[in-house]
């Protein structure tokens, strides 16, 4: 099964019968860049079990194994990732940020950071780090995780970051086109409630982000 789509930016309208048409804020007609998905039929259904709970229990290690897949390179044993915008060794200080769980996800990412990359971490729920007067360190960074990519906490907390001039990269779709650096988790496709592929997920790419920018 091969899907196109469209993401819209905040403001925009579409209006749909047989086709559509994109519309910004101000009511201008728009075209917005479109990306290819190659799900298959038996990612987004429930694959022969009896609920997606049971589907979920049964994809762990095929989860872990596509997040990883992305980034180690078996003949040499090394992991890389994108930078983009984000340079981990120049942190002095790391926050991050998210909510449900991918603040879970991020718990255990702040014992890994700190052990083994030796960069301290505080991690903030996104809902509460929105409304605080956060004091940016000069070398600091934030990393902000959302299981949808539309979690409306993690996206104000995230502008605010941006508007600070702070460093951050995001995991997920909508936080991505916003951030300085991106990654975009690679679980495998799976049903939008499968929460706990979200975890595993980014405790996987948490623990290769980690190794890759390990600090002496």
């Amino acid at each position: 099964m091969r899907l196109d789509l469209a993401a819209c930016s905040s403001g925009s309208v579409v209006v749909t019968r047989g086709s559509f048409q994109i519309y910004d804020a101000a009511g201008h007609a728009v075209v917005r860049p479109e990306t290819t998905s190659s799900a298959a039929d038996q990612m987004v259904d429930k694959d022969g079990h009896r609920h997606f709970m049971a589907k979920e229990i049964h994809q762990q290690p095929e989860v872990v194994g596509h997040t990883l897949s992305r980034y180690i390179d078996p003949a040499t044993e090394t992991v890389a990732l994108p930078a983009g915008g984000f340079d981990f060794a120049k942190l002095d200080r790391l926050t991050i940020s998210a909510c449900g769980t991918a603040y879970y996800a991020g718990l255990i990412s702040k014992y890994w950071f700190e052990a083994w990359a030796h960069l301290p971490v505080e991690i903030d729920i996104a809902s509460e780090l929105r409304y605080r007067d956060v004091p940016y360190p000069k070398n600091g960074g934030a990393l902000f995780v959302s299981q949808s990519g539309e979690t409306a906490d993690t996206l104000a907390a995230l502008r605010l970051a941006k508007a600070a001039g702070f460093d951050y990269i995001a995991f997920k779709p909508v936080l991505e086109r916003q951030a300085d650096g991106a990654d975009q988790q690679k679980e495998g496709g799976h049903h939008d409630h499968e929460r706990g592929h979200q975890f595993k997920g980014g405790v996987g790419h948490a623990s290769c982000l980690i190794r890759s920018r390990r600090r002496g």
